[in-house]
Formats: structure tokens, C-alpha cells, sequence
């Protein structure tokens, strides 16, 4: 039986029994109960209820909002962390230096390039060859300015290769096979020089 529009009141089989019966007499509607004293308790009775929750609702709040706010708190204090180990500096050693960190040629230095070290390095090819011609050549090559440094340069980089090449074709008193051993042997003689060792004192004396 609808009591209101958001509560309705269970009915027991005598109370639908009246209900038709008063429906029937005309006293009474499907959407209007009879009424008499039967249904007027029942209304009173479900009235009743309904207030009684509604008072009990608001101390079920206030109980649980007491709860949270006399809830015991918990609060995390972290440890700090330990301090870090004591750096120890230490004085740094004066590096040893290479020759060949100084020089790109290996043993010799810029100066000797054009002199020193050519005539070294066609010493080497007339010793493996047995050809006096590697030693005639030192005297066009270091007329030329052609030292071991741009003979290794001709083979790290293809525009010295290019202009090197140019400038031993224009040489026509060196022969073929000769600038071409020249250019050839020019690793294997580098890797078989050994390596000298500089100290920073002696280097910036």
C-alpha cells in the first residue's frame, strides 16, 4: 500500500481482502486505500517507524565521526641516513707521456720528418730489397717536402692520398716500383719502430 511517494506499507492477505471488498463497495480505489480504523493504525503504526529511524540516524553518524576523530594517530618519524664515507683525495701522478702521443710518427719528431726519418725509412726499403734506388730517392722527396708524415697521412685520408700520388707522378726521376713500395712498406716499418718514452719535465724543457 503506497504510504508516501518514497514509502510503501506491507500488507498482510486480511488487509487486501478489506481493500477489494471496499473497492468493490465504492468506498475505496486501487490508488486510495479504504478508510476506516484498520488501515488508519497501520498508517500510524508505519508513521511511527519511519520517524524513529530518522532519529536514530543522525547518532549512527555522530557516533562514527567521534570514533575517527578520538582515533588513536600514528606518525612516522624516518632515521635519517648515515653520512657518507670521508673522501680521500690523492695527489695525482705525473703522467708518463709516449713519443708517438707527441709525434704521429712513431720515434721521430716533426723535424726530423723531412730528413731524419725519410732517410731512415729508405734505409729500411733498401735493406728488404736490396735496391740502392730507395736511398737516390731522398733527394727529390725531401727537395719536395714529402716526409713519413704525409706518407702515413696518404694512407688515413683519400685527399692526401690523391695529392701525394699527384706530386709522385710529377717526380719522374723516382721509378714506378719505387714510389709504390714507398707508399707500401710504409705500416710494417712504423710498427717495427720501437717506442721511446718522454717524461712531461723533459718535454716541457
Amino acid at each position: 500500500m503506497p504510504f508516501s511517494e518514497k514509502h510503501c506499507i506491507q500488507l498482510s492477505m486480511q488487509h487486501l481482502s478489506l481493500w477489494t471488498t471496499a473497492i468493490q463497495d465504492g468506498v475505496a480505489t486501487v490508488h486510495a486505500p479504504p478508510d476506516n480504523n484498520d488501515f488508519n493504525s497501520l498508517k500510524m503504526i508505519h508513521g511511527m517507524q519511519i520517524s524513529k529511524k530518522k532519529a536514530e540516524s543522525p547518532r549512527v553518524v555522530a557516533a562514527t565521526v567521534g570514533a575517527v576523530a578520538t582515533a588513536p594517530q600514528v606518525i612516522y618519524i624516518p632515521t635519517p641516513a648515515p653520512p657518507p664515507p670521508p673522501i680521500h683525495l690523492q695527489t695525482p701522478q705525473r703522467p708518463t707521456l709516449n713519443i708517438d702521443d707527441v709525434s704521429p710518427v712513431r720515434k721521430f719528431e716533426p723535424q726530423e720528418y723531412n730528413d731524419q726519418a725519410l732517410r731512415a725509412y729508405l734505409q729500411y726499403l733498401t735493406d728488404k730489397y736490396q735496391d740502392d734506388d730507395f736511398l737516390a730517392a731522398f733527394c727529390p722527396l725531401n727537395q719536395a717536402k714529402i716526409g713519413v708524415d704525409l706518407i702515413k697521412l696518404r694512407l688515413q685520408s683519400r685527399e692526401m692520398r690523391a695529392d701525394l700520388d699527384n706530386m709522385l707522378k710529377e717526380n719522374q726521376s723516382i721509378p714506378l716500383g719505387i714510389k709504390k713500395r714507398i707508399v707500401m712498406d710504409f705500416p710494417k716499418w712504423e710498427a717495427s719502430l720501437p717506442r721511446r718514452e718522454i717524461s712531461e719535465t723533459s718535454e716541457s724543457n
